[in-house]
């Protein structure tokens, strides 16, 4: 049974691929949808947190193993209450980031906005999968 440290590496470069790709076809499409003026590319980021969101949320709901499979393998060896988990977690935490976004973009000035946007997802990302990586752990050693 692989460790804590293990799961968190393995989630760490699943999820990153898995945002990198779905980023780029969220920041593609929306360049042809909306003209690109200040408070668009300020907003852009809450539009694609919010449609990561709804991704992970929908495929959780629709199947417990569908997109996780797909996306992490059966490597991780989790059950499916412990992806449901996963699912309902990385959708809530995209979820927090959109609204993080949104706040700092309408309250604060744009340069403010851009260090957030540059400096605070990825940070908050790692304690996301630093915390559910032990979660998992745990659910995995009690079960």
């Amino acid at each position: 049974m692989p460790g804590a440290s293990s799961l968190w590496w393995s989630l760490l470069w699943r999820f990153t691929l898995a945002i990198v790709v779905l980023s780029y076809v969220i920041a593609w499409t929306s360049q042809f949808v909306v003209p690109l003026d200040e408070n668009w590319i300020k907003i852009r980021p809450t539009v694609g947190w919010f449609a990561l969101a709804a991704i992970f949320w929908v495929a959780g709901a629709a199947s417990t193993r569908f997109l996780s499979t797909v996306l992490w393998g059966d490597r991780l060896a989790l059950s499916a209450s412990q992806w449901l988990a996963v699912s309902t977690g990385v959708s809530l935490f995209f979820a927090l980031l959109a609204v993080l976004n949104w706040v700092v973009a309408y309250f604060a000035s744009t340069d403010t906005w851009l260090n957030f946007k540059l400096f605070a997802p990825y940070p908050l990302f790692i304690a996301f999968l630093i915390a559910l990586s032990r979660r998992l752990h745990t659910s995995r050693n009690a079960a």
